[in-house]
């Protein structure tokens, strides 16, 4: 069974806004690294529910005017669940930031000063597409600690 999820890119300009992943409790995967916001999906819930709730709750921000840009499939090694994400994009929100058991350090950055160093190895690749507001379509194959093995976007490799 793959767990569906859902991620949001929120852009002004040549801007991205990202979170800084928190430990929570029992829940280490990804803490450090630098994200857009999104979660799984609930039973009933529809994507643009979904990916709405996460934001508003690890960011304390009301998406407006989604655009569906991408979906990642990453497949997990080990007995990790593989998971579909949906990944979105804005330019229109309300609310000001705050920080969340999940997400803090809410900043913008610079599309020339995105801290791909500190983010997940993939993202530089997927991350391109959404900036240059391509539709694209990946499979990214990882290990069970969520170390980039592979990734192929619109049937072109990147990571071998």
């Amino acid at each position: 069974m793959v767990r569906v999820e859902t991620l949001v890119i929120v852009h002004r300009g040549d801007k991205v806004l990202l979170g800084l992943k928190r430990k929570r409790e029992g829940k280490s995967f990804g803490v450090g690294k630098w994200n857009g916001y999104g979660g799984g999906l609930e039973d009933g819930e529809s994507l643009e529910t979904c990916v709405c709730r996460e934001a508003f709750d690890e960011a304390g921000i009301e998406l407006k005017n989604l655009k569906k840009i991408g979906e990642t499939k990453y497949v997990f090694e080990g007995d990790e669940q593989d998971h579909l994400v949906h990944i979105y994009t804005t330019d229109n929100f309300e609310g000001y930031f705050r920080d969340s058991d999940e997400m803090g350090n809410h900043s913008w950055f610079h599309k020339d000063e995105i801290p791909y160093d500190k983010m997940w190895k993939n993202d530089i690749y997927w991350m391109d597409y959404l900036l240059r507001g391509e539709n694209f379509k990946a499979e990214i194959s990882m290990t069970a600690d969520g170390e980039t093995l592979s990734c192929v976007i619109n049937n072109e490799e990147y990571i071998k």
